[in-house]
């Protein structure tokens, strides 16, 4: 088997210069433009993210966007949960979900109002997602 090498190891250490320079220049170039990902490989990409994307499940089937609805986060993350268990997904960890929907344009906004307690005034904020209302 050696002797079969051996051939090899003499080409490569003559050619030793060119295959440096060869690696040194494709590693600017990468550095500089970075790598293309090939066509197939974002459809194939986008086909996975769109069959595994269970969140945005959820809301076609049991909201719907709407410029002046809202609805309150815990009671979307409730009707989540129940949909997920019912439908056999994994749950995806709170900090997941409200990330998932602030990606979908979704925002989040404080309402509250005041209520009295021994005399002295508390606000008490309720989180909502806006542009989101239940589906009827």
């Amino acid at each position: 088997m050696l002797r079969r090498i051996r051939p090899w190891l003499q080409t490569l250490r003559a050619e030793a210069s060119g295959i440096l320079t060869w690696i040194v220049q494709g590693c600017l170039l990468w550095q500089k433009e970075g790598l293309e990902v090939p066509d197939a490989i974002q459809e194939a990409t986008a086909d996975y993210q769109s069959e595994s994307d269970h969140l945005g499940s959820f809301l076609d089937e049991s909201y719907e966007s709407c410029p002046d609805g809202f609805v309150e986060v815990a009671t979307l993350r409730q009707d989540y949960e129940a949909w997920a268990k019912l439908n056999g997904e994994k749950m995806l960890d709170v900090t997941s979900f409200a990330g998932r929907l602030r990606s979908r344009g979704y925002s989040q906004k404080r309402v509250g109002h005041k209520r009295t307690r021994d005399g002295g005034a508390e606000t008490k904020t309720m989180p909502f997602l806006i542009f989101l209302k239940l589906r009827t």
